[in-house]
């Protein structure tokens, strides 16, 4: 009887390097005593020239160090993970528990901020010098104008009439008696109406006009 070659693949720990175990193919003859049933083997003989090969064969010992290696890898692996995914629920909660940072304002709209509010306090106080001052500040970050009459021709009729009262006001000897009441009013109604236009028209019209 002829018992085929068996090969059986394995990993060399030393080497890291993936090896094959060779049995060469061997050839076993039975011999029956004569005179007894056939179905009685008397010997076995084993044909031993033939040789194995010898890509090396682990023994038990490297199972066994391949086993703890192995079970090593995978522990450190189990625990880099680990770690990944504590990081990970770490930085989600701080990002959601950190309080989310104030947008700032571009420059042009502080100084028309800043303008507004300077504005509202001369016309309070009626005080002509600090109306102008804010006016022009105005001017400049909307317009990029420094003068009240190039200011006053940006606006609409209310205000620019108002401005230019303010102007002939500065320059006459009756500027202690300028009120700011009216200025301060049409200042705010320009300014609703420039909201209006710059706001956004909704291209869709709805399904059902109420």
């Amino acid at each position: 009887f002829t018992l085929p070659a068996i090969e059986i693949p394995w990993w060399n720990t030393k080497t890291h390097k993936m090896e094959i175990a060779r049995i060469a193919e061997q050839t076993i003859s039975a011999v029956v005593r004569v005179g007894s049933d056939a179905t009685k083997i008397q010997a076995l003989s084993v044909d031993t020239s033939a040789p194995v090969s010898s890509v090396p064969v682990k023994n038990e010992g490297e199972d066994i160090d391949n086993f703890q290696q192995q079970n090593t890898l995978w522990f450190w692996l189990a625990v880099f993970f680990a770690c990944g995914w504590l990081g990970t629920l770490v930085y989600f909660w701080l990002r959601k528990a950190k309080p989310p940072k104030k947008e700032s304002l571009p420059a042009s709209s502080e100084k028309l901020l800043a303008a507004d509010k300077k504005l509202k306090q001369a016309c309070a106080s009626s005080d002509s010098g600090m109306a102008k001052d804010a006016l022009l500040q105005w001017g400049r970050a909307q317009f990029n104008q420094s003068s009240l009459a190039k200011i006053a021709e940006q606006c609409d009729e209310l205000l620019r009439d108002e401005i230019l009262l303010l102007n002939a006001a500065l320059y006459s000897d009756k500027a202690g008696g300028w009120k700011g009441a009216a200025l301060c009013l049409a200042f705010q109604k320009n300014k609703s109406a420039n909201a209006e236009k710059s706001r956004p028209l909704d291209p869709l019209q709805p399904l059902f006009k109420i």
